[in-house]
């Protein structure tokens, strides 16, 4: 069977539309070390269509030129050959897929593809990567696979759509893994190496250990933030690599907080890029306001997965405290609403007795990414008590705020 559904995969691949001519032309002339602005100009001239949305974008508030860019030949000069070559993959792509539909939520699909662009941009943009264009078009196609799943195997894709991203499940049900599936349509469009590479290994977080994975970092980093902002394509097993991911960033810890503050504008500016590819319907996403606003402390010796949890908090509008607030001579102590406990981060006996200690005092308690060996880590007494995952939106500390109050 599992045979029988790659071949269809493939088949579905080998039927899609291949991109528009004026792109494989684009990476010819990107590729070629002898190939001018005037050339690169001359091929995306040829297609008017294009050349207005590149114009369009490039005016609009995603990039701040604000109507001051109004030739194609400025554009590329200021630009550069790859931004366009990775804008015109990222039009075309969208472009050549929008009207395929499968039993695939078409909507949060593209939704989390965009914010996952997104995203992918800012943090580019903070980590200096030199081109963040290129992390824009990883991060839009990193999860591919599971489009082209959805249209060759229609029955099955309703069978994985629980164990998104468990990549040994997927290929135990289907034969293949939605990054197989992705980087075989990728290559077969002949995308640069780079965006092939981000949507096969994005779920491999092993690689990251050699130091010299910026991009990938990007987009994984990117994925999980995606899933922040709503949109939730990740398995379970990635929420415990992401101190790994962070660490791999090398990223100033204060920065997330300010980075998921820009992430908020970016997707808005980046939904100019699905108005311009896509001139009827509009994407939107599911109001994510959250109505419970409380005082906060996050108690871990773990710098890091601290520091991001409070970045997350912050940025849906919590009130943050530090861990100076339980003293009991803090003037805060009284008004803390909710403690969030760490097990991977705090020690077994002294964390059961804090956690005693603040029920006891009236102070909610819940605890910090417990799955497997986290699990093990909770003494049993407070097994009962709520839980959140260390990647979680605002609907999940929304929902956590509640029940502690119920």
């Amino acid at each position: 069977m599992s045979q029988v559904n790659v071949e269809k995969i493939i088949k579905q691949i080998k039927e899609l539309p291949p991109l528009p001519l004026v792109v494989q032309k684009l990476l010819a002339v990107v590729g070629d070390d002898r190939s001018s602005a005037k050339d690169l100009t001359q091929v995306l001239s040829c297609d008017q269509a294009l050349t207005g949305k590149v114009l369009k974008l490039v005016n609009s508030s995603f990039y701040g030129f604000s109507g001051k860019v109004s030739t194609l030949s400025r554009a590329v000069v200021i630009l550069g050959y790859s931004a366009i070559r990775n804008l015109a993959i990222s039009f075309s792509a969208y472009d050549t897929l929008k009207n395929m539909k499968g039993p695939i939520d078409w909507e949060k699909f593209w939704f989390h593809s965009l914010t996952c662009a997104a995203s992918a941009h800012t943090i580019a943009v903070k980590m200096k990567y030199p081109e963040p264009e290129e992390a824009f078009v990883c991060g839009l196609l990193h999860d591919i696979g599971y489009f082209i799943i959805s249209l060759a195997l229609p029955e099955e894709f309703k069978m994985i759509e629980g164990i998104a991203g468990n990549q040994e499940k997927e290929k135990e049900t289907i034969g293949l893994s939605h990054t197989e599936v992705g980087i075989r349509l990728l290559e077969h469009w002949k995308l640069p190496e780079n965006i092939c590479r981000c949507a096969r290994f994005h779920h491999s977080a092993k690689l990251l250990a050699s130091g010299s994975e910026q991009l990938l970092t990007i987009i994984m980093l990117a994925d999980a933030l995606s899933c922040v902002k709503g949109n939730h394509f990740i398995d379970e097993d990635d929420y415990r690599v992401l101190p790994q991911i962070l660490k791999a960033a090398k990223l100033d810890i204060s920065s997330y907080e300010s980075i998921l503050s820009e992430i908020d504008t970016r997707i808005e500016e980046a939904k100019a890029f699905l108005n311009i590819a896509e001139s009827s319907g509009k994407l939107t996403a599911a109001d994510m306001q959250g109505e419970e606003i409380a005082t906060i402390v996050v108690v871990s010796a773990d710098e890091i997965r601290r520091s991001w949890v409070e970045s997350i908090l912050k940025s849906f509008g919590q009130h943050v405290v530090s861990t100076s607030a339980l003293s009991d001579n803090s003037e805060e102590h009284e008004d803390i609403h909710l403690a969030i406990l760490d097990p991977m981060g705090l020690e077994y006996e002294p964390m059961g007795k804090l956690a005693s200690c603040l029920k006891a005092r009236g102070v909610p308690v819940a605890f910090l990414d417990c799955e497997k060996e986290g699990q093990d880590r909770i003494p049993d007494e407070h097994r009962g008590v709520p839980k959140i995952k260390l990647v979680f939106s605002r609907p999940d500390i929304t929902g956590l705020l509640r029940e502690v109050r119920t």
